[in-house]
């Protein structure tokens, strides 16, 4: 499931209107989308050496290297932030949860 979650199994461009928002609201898309950017920079430069801005920047969003959110894409500075934010805030809810537990159990 977590494959098809961060849109690891399909590329983003492949999937419906409506499925791509709804993966947007995982944070595990962004961190795949943090990977795939670092690892494909220098290969995309070199494919696409003298291709216009428009046709690099499609490729990517297709294949869900770059992420867009309306008309701003999410660079990776955002992802990693998203990822940072998501993770502090799952401890949390987390260790809220864990607590409550062991108090009930008293």
């Amino acid at each position: 499931l977590i494959g098809f979650i961060a849109a690891i199994y399909l590329p983003m461009g492949s999937l419906p209107d409506y499925v791509q928002k709804g993966l947007k609201a995982f944070p595990v898309l962004y961190g795949t989308a943090a990977v795939r950017e670092v690892y494909t920079e220098a290969a995309l430069a070199d494919a696409f050496t003298g291709a216009p801005a428009e046709v690099i920047k499609g490729y990517k969003a297709f294949m869900g290297i770059s992420i867009e959110w309306g008309s701003y894409e999410v660079n990776l500075l955002t992802c990693l932030l998203l990822l940072l934010g998501s993770g502090i805030l799952f401890t949390i809810i987390a260790s809220g949860l864990l607590s409550r537990k062991k108090t009930s159990d008293r």
